[in-house]
């Protein structure tokens, strides 16, 4: 989820040509430590910590957006917290659901949905703490965060 990364690893890709600044929809974006101690900068001179302090080099500078805000009438994900099962229940079509954790690493994708109903999610092998969801409708993408106990 950063801007332009190089386009892998090894000696024949160049990371120091890449752009590792978060994308806006970054899971990134306000998810490090509120409780830890940073300078005033980061990496590129800009303020550190905007709202709570970003994970990586990079303060994104903006707060974490929502493409497009959830209804609670369009989705719904409970219960949260929870012990790592969940579901998500929507009045719209959701194609694809991606879950990430708070270093940007994907650890879950499903696109066997059920359409316009709720979908069961198990995470429950998944280390307790901050997750964040990435629900897909046609070109439409909503985010949410759920917590495993």
């Amino acid at each position: 989820m950063f801007v332009a990364p190089s386009g892998g690893s090894g000696t024949s890709f160049n990371g120091a040509t890449a752009d590792w600044s978060l994308q806006n929809s970054s899971p990134c974006i306000d998810a490090g430590d509120p409780g830890g101690t940073y300078p005033p900068t980061d990496i590129a001179g800009n303020p550190r910590v905007v709202n709570i302090i970003d994970i990586g080099a990079y303060e994104n500078g903006s707060a974490i957006g929502i493409d497009e805000p959830i209804s609670i009438s369009d989705i719904s994900v409970y219960p949260n917290p929870s012990s790592g099962k969940f579901t998500l229940q929507s009045a719209i079509g959701i194609y694809e659901i991606e879950i990430y954790n708070v270093l940007g690493e994907r650890i879950y994708t499903t696109t066997n949905l059920s359409q316009s109903s709720s979908n069961e999610i198990d995470l429950s092998y998944a280390p307790k703490g901050i997750y964040f969801v990435k629900i897909y409708e046609g070109s439409k993408v909503y985010d949410s965060k759920i917590v495993v106990q």
